[in-house]
């Protein structure tokens, strides 16, 4: 009869931040946006893209494309998300534009850079709906977080 062998924990810890180490390196740099809806596969002009509207206690959903454009100098990013979303059933369209504005900030600490994360004032946001139109007036947003510059393990 065979043995089972069962992986110690320390093999097991090893795979996992092997795995975490990877991703961190293989997934897209742009700003860590948490959008409300879902990206889709990735075109030349975009990504697919689908939310849900609850604007006129209908739930309806658009589809269309999200086009990320980034851009960087220094220690500042620029991620401008621009959203082309439509369900012609419903007769509803959406028109999105928003820019986000990442700066690393210096700290005292030197394992530990800060990065602040802002959007630009002039986010548009128009909605139409069988006809009637909802225009964003305001919204609120802020981000700031913490990079480690001090590798994880050490042997």
């Amino acid at each position: 009869m065979k043995k089972l062998r069962v992986p110690s924990i320390t093999h097991s810890l090893l795979i996992v931040l092997s795995l975490i180490l990877i991703s961190a390196f293989t997934l897209p740099i742009h700003a860590d946006i948490v959008e409300p809806g879902v990206t889709g596969e990735k075109y030349q002009t975009g990504y697919d893209y689908k939310e849900m509207v609850f604007l006129t206690g209908e739930p309806i959903e658009l589809r269309g494309t999200l086009k990320i454009t980034e851009s960087a100098t220094g220690g500042k990013t620029k991620t401008t998300l621009d959203y082309t979303l439509s369900n012609t059933e419903k007769k509803a369209t959406l028109k999105r534009k928003i820019v986000f504005n990442e700066s690393l900030v210096n700290t005292d600490n030197q394992y530990q850079t800060g990065i602040e994360t802002t959007i630009d004032p002039k986010v548009t946001e128009v909605i139409n709906i069988d006809g009637k139109t909802y225009t964003l007036k305001d919204y609120i947003f802020s981000k700031s977080s913490a990079m480690d510059n001090k590798n994880i393990i050490k042997y």
